[in-house]
């Protein structure tokens, strides 16, 4: 890793609280020392977040920038990549996700078999209260380009009393080959805490790694993430 980008991170604060947006037809080679990097990344609160080709022309170690946006609390997805044709789900969810800018709720974990993981999701007040607005769900659900070991991935989110208020499963993600998943669920406009569960069946001894986020289209929740990893 060059001293260079090292630098420049630590000698720009202006750069704290940044996203960086990737998209990456190659794969880097070895990538032995990202320890610094993702350090000063995290120290400067900002966001890595990529877009990687399922046929990449080079490189091989997708895992080097899936590490990087997952330990910045960002997200890598691996797919084909039809910026141009407006029918393609990471077209239409890169416009949402740009469009819903401010980070609400992170989790990362580590994943084998089958099993379910929880992450709490709190909504917050704005100006008119008990109205509704819309989040934004982005859970990618492998550290590389697809292999086929997902068998099944479903989700649902309840409200502190245990009503659905969205759940489904995720077979049309299933069906493509791109390691994303989004939904934008209708929420409740005030303080409440949402529980958001996904479950997931992976072949026997297979591992998968789960990302999940939850972004706003206006509220800032006023203090950084904590980082899982």
């Amino acid at each position: 890793m060059s001293t260079t980008k090292i630098k420049f991170l630590q000698t720009s604060p202006s750069l704290c609280g940044s996203s960086i947006f990737i998209v990456a037809k190659r794969y880097p080679n070895d990538a032995p020392h990202l320890e610094g990097l993702i350090s000063e990344l995290r120290n400067n609160h900002i966001f890595v977040y990529i877009v990687a080709h399922s046929s990449p022309s080079g490189g091989t170690n997708p895992s080097a920038m899936f590490e990087v946006s997952s330990k910045t609390n960002g997200f890598c997805i691996f797919g084909p990549i039809f910026f141009k044709d407006s029918s393609s789900e990471i077209y239409i969810s890169s416009i949402a996700f740009i469009q819903h800018p401010y980070q609400v709720a992170s989790k990362n974990v580590r994943v084998t078999g089958s099993g379910s993981q929880s992450l709490s999701v709190k909504t917050y007040s704005r100006p008119i209260p008990y109205t509704t607005e819309q989040l934004i769900m982005f859970i990618t659900f492998l550290g590389h380009p697809r292999d086929g070991s997902v068998k099944s991935l479903n989700y649902a989110m309840t409200d502190p009393n245990g009503k659905v208020i969205a759940s489904g499963p995720f077979q049309p993600v299933l069906q493509r080959n791109d390691t994303l998943c989004y939904e934008i669920p209708v929420v409740v406009n005030n303080i409440i805490e949402y529980t958001l569960t996904v479950n997931y069946e992976y072949e026997k001894d297979r591992e998968g790694y789960l990302e999940l986020r939850f972004y706003s289209y206006d509220y800032k929740i006023g203090y950084w993430l904590p980082f899982d990893n």
